[in-house]
């Protein structure tokens, strides 16, 4: 075999490898952007079931804090209740 040939046929494995790899490459990207597409779907749908499960739990403690000042001079078993708030000394100021 020549040199002539020799070169030619590395010339052409080298094109031919060039175009294999640059198909592959291309078909890797758009199953990344689906890849991408779905994530973001998924990443949606985790926002908004956390958006309920806040929701629900800011309900909960509404109600919660209802029912407490509902029953506040209902005590049961200590009815001296005194209505008030501690200042940042920790004193109690009562209303």
């Amino acid at each position: 075999m020549n040199f002539k040939a020799l070169k030619k046929t590395i010339v052409s494995l080298a094109l031919a490898v060039t175009v294999l790899v640059g198909v592959g490459a291309a078909t890797s990207s758009q199953a990344f952007a689906q890849d991408w597409r779905w994530r973001e779907h998924d990443r949606r749908e985790w926002l908004e079931r956390q958006r309920r499960e806040e929701w629900r739990e800011r309900e909960r403690r509404e109600r919660m804090r209802r029912e407490w000042y509902r029953n506040r001079n209902n005590r049961g078993w200590n009815n001296t209740y005194y209505r008030g708030y501690y200042d940042r000394w920790g004193r109690f100021h009562p209303y």
